[in-house]
């Protein structure tokens, strides 16, 4: 549960303080914990989830009490939203006003003990306490508090009305209203692509890369060259520093060439056989 003072939004300072507290006095635990907020404590022998439960959550537990620096800047004027908003565009005081009170206090009342990490059961249930956190918790109301406020910037700028949905930043006409991305900083020195610019630059250099290697096949043709065998053979021959065609010395006919098979051209040892290559006479 999250408490926010002065009640009154109009009162609001720079400054705002609230609290959040933790309503989870004599919760049933399967394990002991000595975390501030989740510190246990054994259960009367009385109770009657006590041999199935040993521990509950100690009763009484502290108060978070935390503050929030609300400065808002605009066109480098800095001051309190309410001070700021009086000359700025309507669609930048609907946003600024949403982004004034504490995100974790509208998180904390939303969803109430399902916002923290140590709460994967329903609200009321048994917990662990032994791998209960409060700092984990207050982790994941920050990242949930920056995510809440990120979203209220993209949403009312990149995306479309939905309908069933109230949209704050369109009029009763459902124009947008004036100055509600006043937001976003232009600069020359940050360059954008768009998207129908990204995606054909990998589609057409594949495409390249097919074509290439078709190419490359059936400009050099070779018997039994649909296996990985006869290919890799075929590119250690191709190694060889000249400028002549090697003959194949099993054909037999001067008229008929081929590439010779060697898959060793250097001999790794004493005795290893070596396929030399014999320059191509063509006669004349």
């Amino acid at each position: 549960m999250a408490a926010l003072f002065p009640d009154h939004i109009d009162e609001l300072p720079n400054n705002m303080s609230f609290a959040l507290v933790y309503q989870i006095g004599h919760l049933l635990s399967f394990s002991e914990s000595s975390d501030a907020m989740y510190l246990t404590e054994r259960m009367p022998d009385n109770d009657t989830w006590s041999a199935l439960t040993p521990s509950w959550i100690k009763a009484e537990r502290r108060v978070l009490s935390c503050w929030q620096e609300s400065t808002m800047c605009v066109r480098g004027e800095c001051d309190n939203v309410f001070n700021v908003v009086k000359s700025v565009s309507p669609g930048l005081i609907t946003i600024l006003t949403r982004l004034h009170s504490p995100m974790i206090t509208s998180i904390a009342n939303s969803l109430s003990a399902a916002a923290l990490m140590s709460f994967s059961l329903s609200p009321g249930s048994t917990v662990d306490a032994a791998t209960s956190s409060t700092f984990s918790d207050m982790e994941r109301l920050s990242l949930g508090a920056y995510l809440l406020s990120r979203n209220i910037l993209r949403d009312s700028t990149m995306t479309g009305h939905v309908a069933g949905f109230k949209y704050a930043v369109l009029n009763s006409k459902g124009q947008q209203l004036e100055g509600t991305g006043d937001f976003v900083l232009e600069v020359g020195s940050v360059t954008a692509l768009s998207l129908p610019a990204i995606i054909p630059i990998p589609a057409l250099t594949l495409l390249f890369l097919l074509l290439t290697v078709a190419c490359n096949y059936l400009a050099h043709p070779r018997k039994g060259a649909t296996t990985l065998r006869a290919q890799r053979e075929r590119m250690i021959n191709l190694v060889v520093p000249n400028l002549y065609r090697i003959a194949n010395m099993q054909v037999g006919k001067a008229a008929d060439y081929d590439y010779v098979r060697c898959l060793h051209p250097i001999p790794a040892s004493e005795g290893d056989e070596m396929a030399m290559p014999l320059l191509a006479y063509t006669g004349g």
